[in-house]
Parts: structure tokens; C-alpha cells; sequence
């Protein structure tokens, strides 16, 4: 073989390659455009009170208002997004039309005006809790704290009930008592205290504060600094595609390991059981009932990771004499992507609260 043939074979090799490199990273360049979705995206409306969270077609519900046709709204200002993404700054609110409104009362919570409880002649329900409570991504009607107002209300017509939704995004377990508090104290005259409780609701102390710092939010999708630090200088989409599922897997199983380890005999857990302990026994000394009703994490709900935890709280609930409620038991076993608010915000959509609101009117001794 001379020189002039082996080196059209190598020429041929290198060519070969180079087009096989091209069809690879335009595969995953088209396959990159159309995983493409958008975080929530948050804008101000001209009531002060008032805010839009929208998402983009990726939305699995049924919006307050689809920005693409007649809507209330016309200047809206853009606020910030999930993902604090800052590429965002400047999108268009028709990207992501999909528009669930946000309206605050003179509490700052999203519920209505406090002029319209009546805790003399109403039964009054207090929710209190985080996100999953307050309806991430679902209409103020679809929220169960409102389903079971409804349910109940319609069902029971000789008695009058009313849920103060008093529930906020980012809340941990001392916050959310204090909340309890204050609002046990307003109405002088609580039924009932339901606690939407999260499995991320307790203290964290020690490694377990700094884990949650390095971990990515785990209700959201996000990029994280270990795959940016990886793709730095590097375009090659195939890569990045690559380097992406790899971190995510990586955070789910950092995550789902952090979750296990808040129940762990640790300070945090300690501090928690003595204050869902003392909410109890607050709620008990006015007569008020008091109900812990637990969300699951919404991740492999076909073979759940989290079993043991939900476990641990039943146990200690069991211990303390707390109405204990697990909504693991209705979701278990099912697909999680049916209950996922959009593609990137994991928190439970609108057929998860219809779910969970009619499960509750039979757990619950109204």
C-alpha cells in the first residue's frame, strides 16, 4: 500500500468522522430546541396586589387567563423567574401565556379579604403550610383548601364552613407556626387547624443547612454550577445534553438522601417533633382540632424513595396523639408527571389538589 492510498484513508477517516461529528451535534442542537421549555416567569400587573405567574405551553392546567387572546391585563412588568435566569430579563409575556393570578389581601396572603370571614356564624378552617398549600401554579379555586370549602359547604348545607388559607412559598415548620399562631388569635375562633405539611418543612443544623445551599431546588428544574463549571468553554450540545442528565440524577440522588437524613436522630428533628408537639397541644388547649396532613414529594411515586420518612412522621404522630394524615397513600404508585404543574415546576398541579381535596373530606372528621 503506497503513501498516496494510505493517506486518502486517512483523509476519508478524518472526513467520515468530522461528518459524523456534524450529524451528532445537529441531532442533539434540533433535539436541545425541542426539550426547550421556560421556568415560570413572574410579572407585575397594574394592581399593586396582583401578580402573574406564567408558564409556557408546557403548562398541564387550566390558566386564569392565556395571555395570547382578550385578557384584563395590558402593561406587564417584568418581574424575575424561577430559574433567576437572567438570560429571561427581557421575554415576552405571549411566550409563556399560560397566566395564574397571584392576589393578595390586605394580609399580604393570597385569600380573600378579611371582611368577608365570618368566624361568628362560619366554621373556620385554618391551612397553614408552604407551596404545596398555597397552590404553586393552580388557580385560587383548584387550590383542595378550596375544594374542600366547596365540597363541604355543598354537601352540608345546615353548616357553613370557610378555609383562611394562610399558607406562603419558602415557609419552614417555625415560621408556619408562628403564622398558626397569629391567625388562631385573629379569628378567636378556629374549628380546625389542617397543616400542609412538606417533607422539607423541618430545622436543618449543622451539614444538613450546608447540603441544602449545594443542592438544586428539588420542586424546580434548574441548571446547576457543577454541569456550568464542566461546559465552561465547551459548545458542543451533545455534551451538554449529556452533562445535564448526569447532574440531575446526581441531584436526586444527593436530594433524596437529604430528605432521609432530616428524620435522622439529629438536633433539627429533634427541634421539629417538639414544636409540632407544642402546635398540637396549642390548638388542644383552645379546643381547636388539630389535623397534619402530609404531601409526598412528587418523584417516583411508582417506587418511592421517601416510604421510611413518611413513616417516622406517622410514628411520632401516632406517639403524640396527632391526627395524622398521608397522602402518600393516594398518590402512591402512580406517574408523577401527572400531577407535576409544568415540565420544570414539580409542585402538585391542579388534578393533584381535585385529588387530594376529595381524599381529605373522607379522612377528615369535618
Amino acid at each position: 500500500m503506497d503513501r498516496i492510498e494510505i493517506g486518502g484513508k486517512l483523509l476519508l477517516a478524518v472526513v467520515s468522522l468530522a461528518v459524523t461529528s456534524f450529524v451528532i451535534e445537529v441531532s442533539f442542537w434540533l433535539l436541545a430546541r425541542s426539550e426547550q421549555v421556560y421556568p415560570v416567569v413572574y410579572y407585575q400587573t397594574d394592581d399593586p396586589n396582583l401578580d402573574l405567574w406564567c408558564y409556557d405551553e408546557h403548562f398541564a392546567g387550566t390558566p386564569d387567563w392565556d395571555l395570547r387572546r382578550t385578557h384584563p391585563y395590558g402593561q406587564l412588568t417584568y418581574l424575575g423567574n424561577a430559574n433567576k435566569d437572567p438570560t429571561l430579563a427581557d421575554i415576552a409575556p405571549l411566550k409563556v401565556p399560560n397566566a395564574i393570578e397571584m392576589r393578595r389581601n390586605e394580609e399580604q396572603l393570597r385569600e380573600r379579604p378579611m371582611a368577608e370571614f365570618d368566624a361568628q356564624n362560619a366554621k373556620i378552617v385554618l391551612v397553614i403550610g408552604d407551596s404545596f398549600g398555597f397552590g404553586q401554579g393552580v388557580r385560587g379555586a383548584e387550590r383542595f383548601s378550596n375544594v374542600l370549602e366547596s365540597r363541604l359547604n355543598r354537601e352540608r348545607p345546615a353548616e357553613r364552613y370557610q378555609f383562611f388559607n394562610a399558607c406562603v412559598p419558602g415557609m419552614n415548620i417555625k415560621r408556619i407556626a408562628k403564622t398558626m399562631e397569629r391567625y388562631v388569635e385573629y379569628f378567636a375562633q378556629v374549628e380546625r387547624v389542617v397543616y400542609s405539611f412538606t417533607l422539607n418543612d423541618p430545622f436543618r443544623s449543622g451539614r444538613l443547612l450546608e447540603m441544602e445551599k449545594e443542592l438544586a431546588d428539588f420542586m424546580h428544574l434548574r441548571s446547576n454550577a457543577r454541569s456550568a463549571r464542566f461546559l465552561a468553554g465547551r459548545n458542543s450540545y451533545a455534551l451538554r445534553w449529556f452533562a445535564v442528565r448526569l447532574e440531575r440524577k446526581q441531584i436526586a440522588r444527593d436530594t433524596v438522601g437529604w430528605y432521609r437524613q432530616l428524620y435522622k436522630d439529629n438536633l433539627g428533628w429533634t427541634l421539629t417533633r417538639q414544636l409540632l408537639g407544642r402546635m398540637k397541644k396549642s390548638c388542644a388547649d383552645k379546643g381547636i382540632k388539630f389535623s397534619l396532613v402530609v404531601f409526598p414529594v412528587f418523584y417516583q411515586l411508582d417506587a418511592y424513595p421517601l416510604t421510611a420518612v413518611h413513616e417516622t412522621l406517622g410514628a411520632f404522630a401516632q406517639q403524640e396523639g396527632i391526627h395524622y394524615v398521608d397522602l402518600l397513600a393516594l398518590f402512591a404508585g402512580k406517574d408523577e408527571l401527572d400531577y407535576w404543574v409544568h415540565p420544570t415546576d414539580f409542585h402538585p398541579n391542579s388534578r393533584a389538589h381535585r385529588e387530594a381535596g376529595d381524599f381529605l373530606y373522607d379522612a377528615i372528621a369535618w
